[in-house]
């Protein structure tokens, strides 16, 4: 569905902001082997788990805005590792929180 790594983090990141609950999950490989760890929260385990955190997520979801710095991208040809900051500004605050570390993983597939 996405040509590169920077395509599908983009698509994660515009289906966070309009909290869309099936953009996001477009970007999410179906299954049980998927996993999300949101910031400060547990570690879920597959597809449906994830699809529901998001739900829930979106439910709440207070107008999060997030801008993304200090990308590190390893080379690989079928994983791709994101490693950056995510400055997320909360509505109704005056300035950024500090950064969060966030690594999004990406694989090549077929599907």
């Amino acid at each position: 569905m996405f040509a590169t790594p920077d395509e599908a983090e983009n698509a994660f990141y515009t289906a966070f902001a309009n909290s869309d609950l099936d953009a996001m999950m477009a970007v999410w490989l179906p299954g049980e082997a998927v996993t999300c760890i949101h910031p400060v929260g547990p570690r879920i385990l597959g597809y449906k788990a994830i699809r529901a955190s998001w739900n829930e997520m979106f439910s709440n979801n207070a107008g999060l805005r997030f801008r993304l710095a200090d990308v590190v991208r390893p080379p690989d040809s079928l994983l791709a590792i994101h490693v950056l900051h995510e400055f997320i500004t909360v509505p109704g605050e005056t300035s950024e929180r500090a950064p969060a570390i966030a690594t999004n993983i990406y694989q090549l597939t077929q599907e």
